[in-house]
């Protein structure tokens, strides 16, 4: 999988030994974007293991191609999610504001800040029976 978008967030880095006795080392990353055919920017935390970190290079407000993949671990009867990285291109000349408008197809719907964005409701089939135990 792939997505593009800005590194918002890096973590320290993170080392340890495994059971066996190698060592390791991991650095975790938040990168903003918009997916396809959305008006909203989304947020992923994503990790970068061992030498990857220094041959990738990533460094807070760039913006990059990621290529990614996403597994999850058991432990304890619960699931959790790994997204690792393992390519990052950086995008040069293209800003992150450009990657919002493009995604949006070039509409930005009207703010009015004075209101509060609400979600469109539906109407929901009304009872004529006026003995119904409901309160409303």
């Amino acid at each position: 999988m792939e997505l593009t978008g800005k590194i918002i967030l890096v973590q320290p880095e993170q080392t340890g030994i495994t059971s066996a006795g190698k060592q390791w080392r991991r650095r975790t990353y938040v990168i903003e974007f918009v997916p396809e055919n959305s008006q909203f920017e989304h947020h992923m935390a994503f990790d970068v293991w061992n030498e990857n970190i220094d041959k990738l290079n990533m460094v807070e407000g760039g913006t990059y191609l990621i290529g990614f993949d996403v597994d999850a671990r058991k432990w304890n009867d619960r699931y959790f999610n790994n997204i690792t990285v393992w390519r990052a291109t950086e995008t040069t000349g293209f800003s992150h504001d450009q990657l919002v408008s493009s995604n949006n197809n070039g509409v930005v719907p009207p703010v009015n800040e004075s209101a509060p964005i609400l979600p469109q409701q539906t109407e929901l089939p009304t009872d004529n029976n006026e003995n119904s135990d409901l309160p409303f």
